[in-house]
């Protein structure tokens, strides 16, 4: 009995040295096999599988660090990535703790992709174009095409009601969907005539010029996009009568704030009608018939192109409880690309930020492709996080010490980074740093988005990013619209570099704030051509907003100028109500400050500039 048990007390430490000895990595690669080990040498094919190891080996009670590396490739997700506190490591609290990191293999480019492949696309004659191409033809002397070629592609997963989408790239660029007036048309909207919503919220009716209007085949389909003052409202067509120019918008529908809503003279477009397809890189989903059409752009040969659409709403989420956090998990150099937003009931009615009317100030923002909660000492660093529906990264409830660092953001329909819970000392995120990540050409859709968004999350640092080209304001800083105490203070807002903002809409600014916010630092932003559009129909576009409640602010050493409206900007608030030092705030447009200006160092700091290439 004893030599038969100290037999097994060997066999149980061998087999320890050995999970500890497999513990340090497991390896995925496209040509890999999921029943195989997940070694260097044999890899396996799926993320999905890896993460089966992965929770095998840190539930057997693994002490030692653990990396998943990613090889090369693309890895098309059929369903989000979702991590729970039994996929994390651990956390002292200290900076220390066994991790848990899921990496690009290095100098590999891994892309997390929630899209889908389409190929098949076959001729389908020719449209008039009633709008110029998008680019010219080469040969600069031969008159520009009359006409363009349409392609068409039958998804049978559409027409029998499984898939749905609302944005398509070709070789990595969005495709317009077909709208009108056309994305490249000047102008490229039309203004309102009128707008009524009954009191009661029971009807919703806008008026257009008539020429806008038809019998659209799809109705149910189309859909108006309306700028209002610093958002959009999104809404489905419910009717169309084209001899009274009015489109009777479907329901339900929610109360706006009086300056934000639909009204005469607002610019508005019209979307997804077959009918609207007349310019080169437009496309239209039939969802009845399951039909594809695209238009495509000059040098473009759908047989060699990569088109894809996205398939999944969201490609990563952390998700702790309260009680039991995910902790010490760290996303490294990935690709995370591709995904939907489906429009929710009654459409976008949008508030601020990417909020929406009828959601209160926490449940009504925007879904994000990578969503956290209730995730302590984690980390997204170097990642590339683009081409989605929604917006990109937001971290929720009990979010605390976190980092998103190094990451390039850039074509999202919403906001980019964000952080932000309820005003509650218990699940407001703390403690989270935004450093050193490029921020642009997000809001591509919903043009009251923000490149950087910090809602009720106290002590959150925001430093060395580079973000422009938005429609909208570049930071936003506070969600509380009066001067009363929250749960917010401490913020570290410095070293920015923040440009061409502001490009749509209207009442933002480089930084924005709201609210009461003791102990918190703008320092050393350099913040200039925040734009006005001929579309923006409102209040002025500053380089920093302090809007209602903003107060206990040190506003130090920032630089900014060539902005449409003051420099600085205060509503409900007053400027002693903050401190002031060392500010260069040009109100002349043409003025350009000193080489030696205060934040001449903002931005990415110079391990991180490379981002910018």
């Amino acid at each position: 009995m004893t030599r038969l048990h100290n037999i097994a007390i060997a066999a149980l430490a061998s087999l320890a040295v050995l999970v500890s000895a497999r513990a340090e990595s497991i390896h995925v690669a496209p040509t890999g096999d999921d029943s195989a080990a997940g070694s260097a040498s044999a890899p396996v094919a799926t993320p999905h599988r890896a993460q089966e190891l992965a929770r095998k080996l840190i539930a057997a009670g693994l002490k030692e660090d653990l990396t998943v590396v990613l090889h090369g490739g693309t890895y098309y997700l059929p369903r989000p990535l979702s991590f729970g506190p039994g996929d994390g490591g651990s956390d002292d609290g200290k900076g220390g703790g066994r991790r848990v990191t899921w990496t690009a293999a290095p100098n590999e480019r891994v892309i997390l992709s929630g899209g889908r492949r389409i190929a098949g696309f076959a001729p389908a004659g020719t449209i008039p174009l009633k709008a110029p191409a998008t680019e010219a033809p080469a040969d600069k002397k031969a008159p520009a095409a009359k006409t363009a070629a349409l392609y068409q592609v039958d998804l049978g997963d559409v027409k029998a009601g499984r898939w749905d989408f609302r944005q398509l790239w070709v070789d990595g660029r969005r495709a317009v969907r077909a709208r009108t007036p056309d994305m490249d048309a000047d102008p490229r909207y039309d203004r309102l005539l009128g707008a009524e919503l009954k009191t009661d919220l029971s009807a919703h009716a806008l008026k257009m010029p008539k020429e806008r209007l038809a019998k659209w085949a799809n109705l149910g389909d189309v859909e108006v996009i309306v700028l209002n003052n610093w958002a959009t409202c999104q809404k489905r067509a419910e009717s169309v009568d084209v001899d009274a120019g009015t489109v009777a918008l479907a329901g339900p529908h929610a109360k706006y704030f009086s300056s934000n809503r639909p009204r005469k003279g607002n610019p508005f477009f019209l979307e997804n009608a077959r009918e609207f397809l007349d310019s080169r890189g437009e496309w239209y989903l039939d969802r009845k018939s399951g039909v594809l059409t695209y238009c495509p752009r000059e040098g473009e040969d759908l047989a060699r192109c990569e088109v894809i659409a996205p398939v999944l709403t969201r490609l990563v989420e952390i998700a702790g409880t309260q009680a039991a956090a995910v902790r010490n998990l760290h996303l490294r150099g990935l690709a995370l690309l591709h995904s939907d937003l489906p429009p929710a009931e009654g459409g976008h009615e949008g508030r601020q930020a990417c909020f929406r009317y009828g959601g209160d100030k926490v449940s009504g923002s925007m879904p994000a492709a990578v969503t956290a909660e209730h995730a302590v000492g984690c980390s997204i660093v170097e990642c590339e996080i683009a081409h989605l529906g929604g917006s990109a990264v937001l971290l929720r409830d009990g979010c605390h010490r976190n980092v998103m660092e190094g990451n390039r953001v850039h074509d999202v329909e919403g906001n980019g980074l964000g952080v932000g819970g309820p005003n509650d000392d218990t699940l407001a995120p703390r403690g989270n740093r935004i450093s050193n990540n490029h921020v642009h050409h997000c809001g591509v859709r919903y043009l009251g988005a923000v490149g950087i968004w910090v809602g009720f999350a106290p002590g959150t640092i925001v430093s060395h990013n580079l973000v422009h080209d938005l429609p909208y304001t570049g930071i936003s800083v506070g969600w509380q619209w009066n001067a009363l105490s929250t749960v917010n203070a401490g913020h570290l807002i410095d070293d920015n570099h923040i440009f061409d903002v502001m490009k749509e809409v209207s009442d933002g600014g480089g930084i924005y704030t709201l609210g009461f916010q003791p102990g918190t630092r703008i320092r050393g932003n350099w913040i200039h051509d925040v734009q006005r559009s001929p579309f923006a129909h409102a209040a002025p576009n500053n380089g920093i907003f302090f809007d209602e409640g903003s107060k206990g602010f040190a506003v130090e050493r920032n630089t900014i100028y060539r902005t449409s409206g003051k420099p600085i900007r205060f509503n409900q608030c007053q400027k002693d109500w903050h401190s002031w030092k060392e500010n260069v705030l040009l109100e002349d447009p043409a003025a350009e400050p000193p080489a030696t200006h205060p934040a001449k160092d903002a931005g990415l700091e110079k391990a991180w500039r490379k981002l910018a290439q």
